[in-house]
């Protein structure tokens, strides 16, 4: 039991109570990822956070439309 304990802390929970919410959790996790990946590639300069997320988020849109998701 104790083991099982352990791994569940190395795990992100993420809990879902609709499809909605399941698909608005999936739609901001691809938009953080996509945001720290712009972040990295700048070389980690800090203070261009609210650019990178707003990058990302259209991205994510663009991608979403033209079907390639």
């Amino acid at each position: 039991m104790e083991r099982q304990t352990e791994k569940a802390r190395n795990n992100w929970v993420i809990t879902v109570e609709s499809r909605k919410e399941q698909h608005q959790a999936i739609i901001l996790s691809t938009i953080a990822k996509r945001a720290y990946e712009l972040f990295e590639r700048r070389g980690c300069a800090h203070g261009f956070d609210l650019e990178d997320w707003i990058t990302a988020e259209n991205e994510c849109v663009q991608n979403d439309f033209s079907g390639n998701t």
